[in-house]
């Protein structure tokens, strides 16, 4: 048995998967030049989330699992409109993932980290 060691809050990946090359605007679709992971809105909402996910896993009793390591909650703005191909886009080898419904938009468009505290 293993234990769940892991929390992660995730929003779809905003980088191509077929072209490393450039990052895709959510709002607009257009493309810009990929030059560095960390300026993708995927991994700036990652780091800033890491450290509640990171109380929470602190805090959770020990939860046996058949070999999943972790849960990643995957943010996204309508659950009605996930298809089977991006649900299995998003499936992470030995973790459990859960869907629930934020705008992250919302969250993107608040200035500081007290506003986004204060909110979600």
């Amino acid at each position: 048995m293993t234990v769940i060691r892991d929390i992660q809050l995730s929003i779809p990946s905003d980088i191509n998967y077929f072209d490393h090359t450039v990052i895709v605007d959510y709002d607009t679709g257009e493309t810009s030049p990929f030059t560095d992971y960390r300026q993708s809105k995927s991994a700036i909402f990652h780091y800033e989330t890491r450290c509640i996910t990171s109380l929470y896993t602190c805090l959770l009793p020990e939860i046996h699992t058949d070999g999943e390591k972790g849960v990643i909650i995957q943010c996204v703005p309508e659950l009605s409109k996930l298809s089977e191909k991006e649900i299995e886009m998003e499936m992470v080898p030995d973790f459990i993932t859960v869907y629930v419904e934020m705008d992250y938009n919302q969250y993107f468009s608040l200035t500081d980290d007290l506003e986004k505290r204060k909110r979600y």
